[in-house]
């Protein structure tokens, strides 16, 4: 009889266990690293608190005229940490462009970026999308200031009070 691999080693069984409990909990903790954490929602107070209509007008730099536009936000998910992220839509009130809002704010300073996105209306080929507002919502969020920021540079000045 000829010596060599047994027959444990013929059929495929692993002499070294510690091996495969190393890699089973490398891919436990990668699956743990990629799986989002589930926050706790906002309570329904929290949410109404961000939650609204809002009003008020955008203004280019160059000295163009206030833009009147009214947003709603409507929409508020947990994120991460103190941030949310908020949804909703807005409207250009003179030219009737209507857009899509996303909005991420950190709740403990009340700080936002704030993305119009897919215009439509009248203006829509020519509405900039490229930037965001960014400000701070008032105590309460009863109102916000911003500036709508595009490729690092401040371009405009939003203001809005909710109504």
């Amino acid at each position: 009889m000829k010596s060599g691999r047994g027959a444990s080693q013929v059929m495929g069984r692993d002499e070294r266990p510690w091996l495969t409990i190393v890699l089973i909990a490398l891919m436990l903790a990668w699956a743990q690293a990629k799986t989002p954490v589930e926050l706790e929602k906002p309570t329904p107070k929290q949410a109404a608190a961000y939650l609204g209509t809002y009003e008020g007008w955008f203004q280019w730099n160059d000295g163009t005229a206030k833009q009147p536009i009214r947003f709603k936000l409507e929409r508020v998910v947990a994120t991460n940490g103190s941030r949310v992220e908020l949804s909703g839509s807005g409207v250009y009130l003179q030219t009737g462009t209507q857009i899509a809002l996303r909005c991420q704010l950190d709740t403990a300073n009340r700080e936002f970026k704030l993305f119009e996105l897919d215009p439509v209306g009248p203006s829509s080929s020519s509405f900039e999308t490229d930037g965001f507002h960014q400000g701070k919502f008032s105590a309460g969020y009863k109102g916000a200031d911003g500036h709508w920021m595009s490729h690092g540079k401040n371009m405009g000045v939003l203001h809005l009070t909710r109504l």
